[in-house]
């Protein structure tokens, strides 16, 4: 008898645990759902613009579900950066090569990783847009894109030093400088109109900066 009600218990709880993971996977993909309509409408009519209400009403659903799936709307910002980070890192990584000398691994990454978040400005539009109500949202972007940015680049260097192909006495300072470089190359796509002279500026920049640490 002892045994009969430990294994009605024991399914009991396996049932439950099921329905609780068909729960959590139903709960991921409507809070994905959202996060997509959000990315619509951040395009359309700027993150600052963006209320909850626009957000409820776009997603057919009431201001208490959407609070099921995110707490407040700090929450979803954090969301929404990170579903962008997830897809850069995505197209970045589809340029780099293992195998390849580590210079070329480093001019795939730089030259990836700058025109991938140019990418993303012209995505959410005009320049004058993405300085206005989605500047904040995309300067988040761009701030966990340069704290994985400063590991990455600095593996890369120590690699290529290893290897004897690259002439860097301080491989962190060199991240760091690097990283910065990064960061205002890719400013420079928010407020400029001649777009193909700066991808001109862009590829000869980051060819002399590999380059200049080549032995």
């Amino acid at each position: 008898m002892p045994n009969e009600t430990t294994n009605r218990i024991q399914n009991a709880r396996e049932r439950w645990r099921e329905r609780y993971v068909r729960l959590r996977q139903n709960d991921i993909v409507k809070r994905e759902r959202i996060v997509k309509i959000v990315r619509n409408l951040f395009k359309r009519q700027g993150a600052n613009q963006t209320t909850i209400s626009h957000i409820t009403a776009q997603s057919n659903i009431k201001k208490s579900a959407f609070y099921r799936y995110f707490r407040n709307r700090e929450e979803l910002m954090q969301a929404m950066v990170e579903r962008e980070v997830i897809i850069l890192h995505g197209k970045i990584q589809l340029v780099i090569d293992e195998n390849d000398k580590a210079g070329k691994q480093l001019y795939n990454y730089l030259i990836a990783r700058v025109y991938a978040l140019k990418d993303l400005f012209l995505y959410y539009g005009k320049p004058e847009n993405a300085l206005g109500d989605n500047k904040a949202f995309l300067q988040s972007i761009q701030q966990v894109l340069s704290e994985t940015d400063m590991e990455y680049i600095q593996d890369l260097l120590e690699d290529g030093v290893q290897r004897g192909e690259f002439d860097v006495e301080d491989v962190r300072l060199a991240a760091e400088i690097i990283s910065g470089m990064l960061h205002l190359l890719e400013n420079s796509f928010l407020d400029a109109e001649q777009s193909d002279i700066l991808d001109k500026k862009v590829d000869m920049s980051i060819g002399w900066l590999i380059k200049g640490i080549t032995k």
